[in-house]
């Protein structure tokens, strides 16, 4: 090995995705509720069309 280097990279998240990141962090237990409740709902409505297909 002729040379070596080390530098840092941060990585932040922005936007939508930084904000549901620090929801999460803040509001974990209401993050996990809605998660839940979103899965829950996806699930009831994929039944739904395809009892019509």
């Amino acid at each position: 090995m002729v040379a070596s280097a080390i530098s840092e990279v941060e990585v932040r998240k922005l936007g939508f995705e930084g904000a549901v990141a620090q929801f999460a962090q803040q509001y974990s237990f209401l993050y996990g509720l809605i998660a839940v409740a979103i899965s829950v709902l996806m699930g009831w409505l994929a039944g739904r069309v395809f009892t019509l297909v």
